[in-house]
């Protein structure tokens, strides 16, 4: 227990660290890209989050780029934000992988189950997200933030076209961490179909810094 709450505190510091960095997370291929790779952060975070995954993947996509969003308003409309972004990337990049980290990665599921697919976004990877809600979000200050209930209006919408991710077929990559301190339950984190990879030893924030995380999502780009 000692060493999870050593290294989740420790990742926590590295992201403070990695924060005025952010700019460095981006890569523009010149000209059209075959391959690229968007992140977009959790709650209060920024793209800075990813530098050590996008170093892992630096061999394996032509074009690394991040969503910045205000966390602290309604969901919804942070998605729609989204699926605007990616679907303006179509035109600078043949296929994209997206990664989201926590809230992040609920808000990418949102816009891949939207009703207009998107054809260029080739896959997936969702790390600790509450795919299905989390009831930690209950203690949440914000009301925008309490919708990440599993019993919400939102999260019963979300649920309610979940068949659409099988557009990508084996391309979806799902991480959950046992200890996670904001995903309640842990396996919210998980989709049913997809590949899945659980944590034993790791929290919210370090599962972004493991290698077991890196070699996995460098592995569905490899496939993509």
């Amino acid at each position: 227990m000692f060493r999870l709450l050593r290294d989740e505190a420790f990742a926590y510091v590295r992201l403070g660290l990695l924060a005025p960095q952010r700019r460095r997370l981006d890569r523009n291929a010149t000209g059209h890209a075959d391959v690229g790779v968007l992140f977009v952060p959790g709650l209060g975070a920024n793209g800075a989050q990813f530098l050590s995954m996008r170093t892992a993947l630096e061999d394996e996509a032509d074009w690394f780029g991040s969503f910045e969003y205000n966390s602290l308003t309604d969901p919804r409309g942070r998605a729609r934000d989204l699926a605007a972004h990616i679907e303006q990337l179509g035109a600078r990049v043949d296929r994209l992988v997206v990664v989201g980290h926590s809230l992040g990665g609920l808000l990418l599921r949102m816009v891949l189950q939207s009703e207009v697919a998107l054809p260029h976004v080739a896959g997936f990877v969702s790390i600790c997200a509450p795919l299905h809600g989390t009831w930690r979000s209950k203690f949440a200050p914000s009301a925008k933030l309490r919708m990440l209930r599993p019993d919400s209006t939102m999260m019963t919408e979300v649920l309610a076209t979940q068949d659409r991710l099988r557009r990508l077929e084996d391309r979806v990559l799902t991480v959950a961490a046992r200890a996670d301190q904001f995903i309640e339950p842990f396996d919210s984190a998980l989709l049913a179909g997809a590949q899945q990879l659980i944590l034993d030893d790791r929290a919210h924030v370090s599962s972004l810094f493991d290698r077991r995380v890196h070699d996995a999502v460098r592995g569905l780009v490899r496939r993509v």
